[in-house]
């Protein structure tokens, strides 16, 4: 099983270098995504944020990853210094229990928002936890200090 991880993570390393090789100077991240919620979660990463509408059309459009309870996934991205990036949760309960209107209106989304050196000082981990964490003001007040 670890074999088939290590495997599954190198494979999107490649792949996700193969797509980014125009971007000069930034180096692309594996960024490794854990759900610590007895619940299944769905999530975007984004830059800039998305609204709720915006959400479901990734979700949609299949470019939203999902991730068991208790468990982990890795994503490639390219971060880019001075810029944010934005990791939107929904769970699954949240799902069957709203229409997809009533979360739009309601907003029930979780979002965590990073800048570079943040992922970088986390060795490049997120970790859901089930509670709302907009990370944006930490960030505000890093800048503010």
């Amino acid at each position: 099983m670890k074999k088939n991880i290590a495997l599954l993570t190198c494979c999107i390393f490649i792949l996700f270098t193969a797509f980014t090789c125009d971007s000069p100077g930034l180096t692309p991240q594996i960024v490794r995504i854990e759900n610590k919620t007895n619940d299944t979660i769905h999530f975007v990463c984004e830059n800039p944020r998305l609204t709720s509408s915006e959400f479901f059309s990734y979700k949609h459009h299949g470019r939203a990853h999902m991730i068991q309870p208790n468990s982990f996934t890795v994503i490639g991205i390219s971060p880019v210094p001075y810029e944010l990036v934005d990791f939107i949760f929904l769970t699954q309960t949240i799902l069957n229990k709203y229409s997809e209107q009533e979360i739009i209106d309601n907003d029930l989304l979780h979002y965590q928002t990073y800048n570079y050196s943040m992922l970088e000082s986390n060795n490049y981990t997120v970790v859901y936890t089930g509670e709302p964490q907009d990370s944006i003001n930490i960030i505000e007040e890093q800048y503010e200090k």
